[in-house]
């Protein structure tokens, strides 16, 4: 029987008979050079492109390898074709370019396997597990960059920092003395739900997920033995505002309600009868169905009845009186509605 190579490594099976004095040779290949670096080699690969990990039987190759590290400067992202085994590797992608590891149709070949080959992609920069489970027509590889998750307890003495999302299905508790910074920015850059800081206003807010909507977070300035004994609210009203169902408010004065400032014309044409309300810039608030208008050549107590084109802001709007003016600056009160059996109370 002559001397034949496994697949899966590439390493000598001596025959019977075979390699007469200089068996040993051989076997101490095996052992002290492709077993050893198939269980801790490591092997640097300059990438140029596209290309096969070379599959050599008897001698050292980059497939067998426990650990790839790859380099050079290729010009677009590539492709490694890996002999089609059963295989575990180390890769640390070093190339600026994000690497795409799939099964070969054969050892050495640059053709993807028959039928649905699977692939793993490593981002550059990363380092992780990669793992094949061959079968003869969709291999599967997947790809780990991290711990996968952790069973029990987990106890960190230092700092921790998350460069993406946190999930906690369980609860969280802080036990110290400093402070929880939570996300800050202004209203524009709201996203998602929770709590955080909004800069526009100087305060803390929540998301309300039955309301669809921010509010106010605490707010209450406390006495001298730490109780809360005062709520601050704006004296300034800047924009809409809707109470909740079945909720009652109050706040006290004085409060300015300020006016939302646009520019606007009353156009007559398109057979609207001169009720059409042609908003091109708000620089303040927000237009609403109920808010009376006022400004040159308007007349007084002009009020939007329905929404066109716009829905707050610049767009197209129905106004009760049929008039003509020319684009102006107009101004418009802000609108604090109040649901039916609740009660709203400015002192």
């Amino acid at each position: 029987m002559p001397t034949t190579f496994n697949n899966n490594l590439r390493i000598a099976e001596i025959g019977t008979g075979e390699q007469a004095g200089v068996w040993g040779n051989t076997t101490n290949t095996n052992l002290a050079t492709l077993l050893t670096e198939a269980i801790t080699g490591a092997i640097d690969i300059t990438i140029t492109g596209d290309q096969a990990l070379s599959a050599l039987d008897g001698v050292t190759d980059q497939a067998r390898q426990a650990a790839l590290v790859l380099g050079g400067t290729p010009a677009a992202n590539f492709t490694l074709y890996a002999p089609p085994i059963d295989k575990v590797y180390i890769i640390k992608n070093s190339t600026g370019r994000t690497a795409t590891i799939v099964a070969a149709l054969t050892a050495n070949s640059t053709d993807p396997q028959s039928g649905t080959p699977a692939s793993v992609t490593i981002p550059t920069g990363q380092t992780g597990f990669v793992f094949c489970a061959f079968n003869a027509t969709t291999s599967k590889w997947d790809f780990y960059n991290g711990i996968d998750r952790i069973y029990g307890n987990l106890s960190v003495s230092g700092n921790g920092t998350f460069g993406g999302n946190g999930t906690f299905s369980g609860n969280g508790e802080f036990n110290g003395t400093g402070s929880l910074k939570v996300p800050t920015g202004t209203t524009v850059q709201r996203a998602g739900t929770g709590i955080r800081y909004n800069t526009t206003f100087g305060q803390y807010e929540g998301y309300d997920s039955n309301t669809a909507s921010w509010s106010t977070i605490g707010g209450g300035a406390t006495g001298s033995a730490g109780n809360q004994v005062f709520y601050e609210n704006e004296l300034v009203v800047t924009a809409n505002y809707t109470l909740t169902t079945d909720r009652n408010a109050m706040s006290v004065g004085p409060i300015t309600v300020q006016s939302i400032s646009c520019t606007a014309g009353i156009d007559n044409g398109a057979g609207l009868a001169g009720t059409v309300l042609t908003v091109s810039a708000v620089s303040t608030g927000v237009l609403y169905v109920g808010a009376v208008i006022s400004g040159t050549g308007i007349t007084a107590n002009t009020t939007i009845t329905a929404f066109g084109s716009g829905s707050g802001g610049v767009g197209t709007y129905t106004v009760d009186i049929s008039q003509l003016a020319v684009s102006t600056t107009v101004t418009s009160d802000v609108a604090v509605t109040v649901p039916t059996g609740q009660r709203w109370v400015v002192l």
